[in-house]
C-alpha cells in the first residue's frame, strides 16, 4: 500500500520507515533536509518541506492509503505547540486530499492514558512533562475531531533496545513512569495496524 510517514528522520519514524519499505509499501516522507534520510533515501518518495508547510503536506499525502504522524522534539527542545499544530495541518491536508486512515503517535501522559496509571505516575507524570501534557491534548484532540479513520498510538517511554517482538496494547492498558517499549517493537505494532480496524477511532496504549 502507499504509506505517507511525518517524523520519517527522527528515531521511532526512522524505524517506521525502514519497516513499511521492507513490507513492501510505497513510501512518501516530508524532509527538511533530504540528506538526514541517509541510505533510506533512495528507496522513498521524498518531498522537501516543513510539517507546518500546507502545500508540502498536501504533496505528501495526496494518493496515500495511510498517513503515519510520528512526529517528535529534541529533548533539548520545548515542544509547545509543534504537536498540535502540525497536526492540525495534516488533517486539513488529509481531508483535501482524500487520504482517510490516520495514525497517530502520542502520548501515555494524556490524562485519559494516565486514569489507568498507579497514583504515583497519575501526579507526577504530568508535572515533569507538563508542556507535553497540554500539547499532545489538543493534538489528539485534532485527530478524534478529524472525521478520518483515525488510531491514536500512546507508547510508554520510547528506548532504544532490540525488537523484542513483544508490546502489550490495550486501550485500558496500565502506563507509568517505570514502563518501558522498545522503539522497534513501537514501530512493529504501528505497522501492524496500518490495515487492522482493531482500535479503529480508538486510542490505544502500548508497552513491552
Amino acid at each position: 500500500m502507499r504509506v505517507a510517514i511525518f517524523g520519517a528522520t527522527g528515531g521511532l519514524g526512522r524505524l517506521l520507515t525502514a519497516g513499511a519499505l521492507a513490507g513492501g509499501h510505497a513510501v512518501t516522507v516530508l524532509a527538511r533536509t533530504p540528506a538526514t534520510l541517509g541510505d533510506l533515501a533512495p528507496r522513498l518518495a521524498v518531498v522537501r518541506g516543513a510539517v507546518g508547510d500546507l502545500a508540502a503536506v498536501e504533496a505528501v499525502v495526496g494518493g496515500q492509503d495511510a498517513v503515519i504522524v510520528a512526529l517528535g522534539v529534541k529533548p533539548t527542545e520545548h515542544a509547545g505547540t509543534f504537536y498540535s499544530d502540525s497536526t492540525v495541518t495534516i488533517v486539513r491536508a488529509m481531508r483535501e486530499r482524500g487520504a482517510r486512515r490516520l495514525i497517530c503517535v502520542s502520548s501515555w501522559v494524556v490524562r485519559d492514558s494516565l486514569r489507568h496509571a498507579d497514583p504515583l505516575s497519575r501526579v507526577i507524570g504530568p508535572l515533569l512533562l507538563r508542556g507535553l501534557y497540554v500539547d499532545r491534548e489538543r493534538q489528539e484532540a485534532a485527530v478524534r475531531a478529524s472525521g478520518l479513520e483515525w488510531v491514536l498510538v500512546r507508547p510508554a517511554r520510547l528506548t532504544d533496545g532490540a525488537r523484542t517482538g513483544v508490546a502489550r496494547g490495550a486501550p485500558d492498558l496500565a502506563i507509568g513512569l517505570t514502563a518501558r517499549v522498545t522503539r522497534a517493537d513501537a514501530a512493529d505494532f504501528v505497522l501492524s495496524h496500518l490495515t487492522d480496524d482493531t482500535y479503529l477511532r480508538q486510542a490505544v496504549g502500548i508497552r513491552g
